[in-house]
């Protein structure tokens, strides 16, 4: 995977993207430089063939550090061409913009509104994603937002998926996480768990913030995959 800074490039990227999603995708010249995109490739000994992307906005303040405090969205746009759907790019492109905020050390969200396509795969990723936190969680009580900040899930996005499975409950003006072991292993177990293959391997990632490091015109791209 690597992150694209070459505006023609990027620009033939959304124009193709138009071709299968009809929102959620610039395409004018003067506005594709304002996002980042990381292309998600497989390597063929004819050259790399793209399987899917990703793309987010830069941060207005290219000298800004990022704070968990602050939620931002981590994804502007998602695309795997149809030929590579169902078998797991997306949700490998979904988790590497999250591995992305947490070195960031920022809270991400997508950008709204999604698709439905779209809002069923966040939906799966989150819930396994909190599900398995859940059930390696041994303390007493929960906090959300500690949570969050492991996950780099935003809250609200944390508590829709908990109300979705019925995990949170309102009493006496607060709400409280059912934390069952039992109940989250069932709820686990009924799930397809992601692909080993289909992971982000962090010790691969040669990466720095856009925020602390601003691209340069003669930089066409990091590499995300390849080792040392």
């Amino acid at each position: 995977m690597i992150m694209l800074s070459s505006r023609d490039y990027c620009q033939n990227l959304c124009l193709l993207t138009k071709l299968f999603l009809k929102h959620k995708t610039v395409h004018e010249s003067d506005q594709v430089p304002t996002f980042l995109f990381y292309v998600l490739t497989e390597y063929h000994p004819e050259g790399h063939r793209i399987l899917g992307y990703f793309s987010k906005q830069k941060p207005c303040d290219p000298h800004e550090t990022g704070s968990t405090a602050v939620i931002y969205n981590n994804l502007s746009c998602i695309l795997t061409l149809p030929q590579y759907q169902c078998c797991g790019y997306g949700r490998m492109l979904i988790e590497m913009s999250y591995v992305l905020s947490l070195l960031e050390n920022r809270i991400g969200s997508p950008e709204r509104p999604l698709s439905d396509r779209g809002l069923i795969l966040y939906r799966k990723y989150w819930k396994w994603e909190i599900l398995s936190y859940l059930s390696r969680y041994t303390e007493k009580t929960i906090n959300i937002r500690n949570m969050s900040q492991e996950l780099g899930i935003a809250i609200p996005d944390i508590v829709s998926t908990l109300l979705d499975m019925k995990m949170l409950v309102y009493f006496r003006t607060q709400y409280y996480i059912v934390h069952n072991k039992t109940a989250v292993e069932q709820l686990l177990g009924s799930m397809k768990p992601p692909d080993p293959a289909r992971r982000i391997d962090k010790s691969c990632l040669h990466w720095t913030p856009h925020s602390i490091v601003p691209m340069n015109k003669s930089t066409r791209g990091h590499d995300l995959s390849s080792k040392p």
